[in-house]
């Protein structure tokens, strides 16, 4: 009677673990696809939108005239004091 219910709890866990690897199997390809869902969805279109109105986020074009790249950063202070008392 023992060696049935062992043996049946060694099939049982076979099956068990057949049956986690096939959700890790599943799962690994679900997380693929909506991944690259959500990959050509957020950023192909921002890209498409962004050259679509001409928008630029780096500035990659190299000018042989400018001696420096670097723009000035803008403090809090500098903004707390242009907005304040607007009117």
């Amino acid at each position: 009677m023992n060696s049935k219910k062992q043996q049946s709890m060694s099939s049982l866990g076979y099956i068990r673990e057949a049956g986690q690897e096939y959700v890790r199997l599943v799962n690994t390809i679900i997380n693929g696809m909506l991944l690259t869902v959500v990959y050509v969805v957020g950023i192909g279109l921002t890209a498409v939108v962004a050259k679509l109105f001409g928008k630029h986020f780096l500035e990659t074009k190299i000018d042989d005239v400018t001696v420096t790249y670097w723009n000035d950063f803008e403090s809090a202070v500098s903004i707390k004091k242009s907005i304040y008392r607007q009117f």
